[in-house]
């Protein structure tokens, strides 16, 4: 019987002991390989060098395995790499990763399994050589063994020269984070198929290249649901040939795109049309862009210019103009407005009420500048969220009814318009109940028993004295007793 309890502490001690033989500390190439090709976690305790003059690469196949880099650089050189194969699903993280080789050669391969990225920082500074290019990843899966690439939001991807995704065939990849490349940030080979999706979350993408866009589109589906798309030279997303392609599609439902080469564009499609419903793209010069952009739409979207020039697309929704009532200084006839009962506006747009108003009869145009304004209550049709302001709000993603008020407040005046030397800004948020005050101390009307700014000062300066004799008397009572 004690023999039988002694086997079976033993046994619970060795099964407590796996984990920490899983989990290993390692502090250079050999000790990473063996680590990787057992699964388990392996926590880096220095930077490690890996080339292949060790005569291997590190390979992930049929098991999982995490790389905590614990801070340090993991530099892969002369043409070594890190390959995640059938089975195999490999988490890389809270460190920097060097690819130094130059040539055709990714810093991570993906063929078949599954690799995710966390706190993670990828440096590839290789050349291209005789036409191959360096790349961060490189993407390829068969049917029944799809490739997944998983980017968070804060992994960094930098390449020098090259590509940051190529993708191939059967693969599947959720990308966010900061990627800058030299040449396009997202490409495929020419097998990419209906089996390659890429769907792209957030993040920033940003291209250098002389020669192609920032993202390629040629095959596969992509989808983009927000981030940043920016090319310094070509178009910032660029979509071709999609149309040939069976059972294919793009879809942009958010992100902001810039080309900053003015004869490139924000968004380029070939022969495809009604695949965007949101997004903002930058104001540009190019005429096959504005005149091409409307096509984009899907139905039932519509595109804006903002105030300063860029494009601002989405869906639209109605505005329904409830309760006016009018407060200033004058009468409602001979104020002359029109008032709509509704009009459309698209979410994130800025919807200036002023302009909404015809309001030419007998207002100097000047005093619009800095005497008249609209006040506001929106009620949002689907969260019953009651929103008040003054002049402009932001049109949300919902109907929504508002009521107006159109009072004489007191505003800055605009640019080249000179301000009365007796008018005090005031927040539109403290304009009182919009009456008029005839209150001789007050230079704000309907905001009553505001002083005027001289006046301010004699009441800051008294009050001011009054504390330090206030101070200085509690001081003199405290030595006293």
């Amino acid at each position: 019987m004690k023999n039988l309890k002694m086997f079976a502490i033993g046994l619970v001690a060795m099964i407590a002991a796996i984990p920490s033989v899983l989990a290993l500390n390692v502090s250079d190439a050999d000790s990473l390989d063996a680590c990787i090709t057992l699964g388990g976690e392996c926590t880096l305790a220095d930077d490690i060098t890996v080339d292949d003059a060790d005569s291997y690469d590190l390979i992930a196949y049929e098991k999982k395995v995490v790389i905590d880099l614990g801070g340090h650089t993991l530099t892969l050189a002369k043409g070594s790499y890190i390959t995640v194969m059938e089975g195999g699903e490999l988490a890389i993280k809270n460190g920097t990763v060097i690819q130094k080789f130059k040539g055709d050669i990714a810093a991570f391969e993906v063929m078949g399994g599954t690799l995710k990225t966390e706190k993670l920082i990828i440096k590839v500074t290789g050349a291209v050589d005789n036409g191959d290019i360096p790349h961060a990843f490189w993407l390829s899966g068969e049917p029944g063994d799809v490739a997944n690439l998983v980017v968070s939001a804060d992994t960094t991807v930098t390449v020098t020269n090259g590509y940051g995704l190529v993708v191939s065939t059967s693969t599947n990849a959720d990308l966010n984070g900061t990627w800058e490349t030299g040449n396009s940030t997202i490409t495929h080979d020419n097998f990419a198929d209906k089996d390659t999706i890429v769907v792209i979350n957030g993040g920033s993408y940003t291209s250098t290249s002389a020669t192609n866009p920032t993202i390629d589109i040629k095959q596969g589906n992509f989808t983009i649901n927000g981030g940043s798309f920016v090319s310094e030279k070509q178009d910032a997303v660029h979509i071709y040939s999609v149309k040939n392609q069976k059972n294919q599609t793009v879809k942009i439902a958010g992100g902001y795109f810039e080309a900053k080469n003015p004869n490139k564009s924000p968004i380029w499609a070939d022969a495809i049309t009604g695949f965007m419903t949101k997004g903002i793209f930058k104001k540009t010069t190019n005429s096959a862009f504005i005149n091409a952009y409307p096509t984009y739409l899907a139905e039932g979207i519509k595109g804006v210019k903002t105030a300063n020039g860029d494009i601002l697309v989405g869906k639209p929704y109605k505005v329904t103009v409830g309760k006016l009532t009018v407060t200033a200084n004058t009468t409602e006839t001979s104020l002359g407005y029109t008032k709509p009962a509704s009009f459309e506006a698209i979410e994130g747009e800025k919807v200036n009420l002023l302009a909404k108003f015809d309001l030419s009869k007998g207002i100097n145009p000047k005093d619009l500048n800095y005497r008249y304004g609209v006040k506001y209550t929106i009620t949002n049709a689907s969260t019953k969220e009651v929103v008040t302001g003054l002049d402009e709000f932001t049109m949300p993603a919902s109907d929504i009814t508002i009521d107006l008020e159109l009072a004489e407040v007191r505003k800055d005046a605009e640019v080249g318009e000179a301000k009365p030397t007796d008018v005090t800004p005031v927040d539109p948020s403290n304009t009182g109940d919009g009456t008029q005050t005839t209150d001789p101390g007050t230079t704000n009307p309907g905001v009553p028993n505001v002083p005027k700014t001289n006046d301010n000062i004699l009441v800051y300066a008294s009050l001011g004295v009054v504390s330090a004799l206030s101070v200085g008397f509690s001081a003199k009572r405290k030595e006293n007793n």
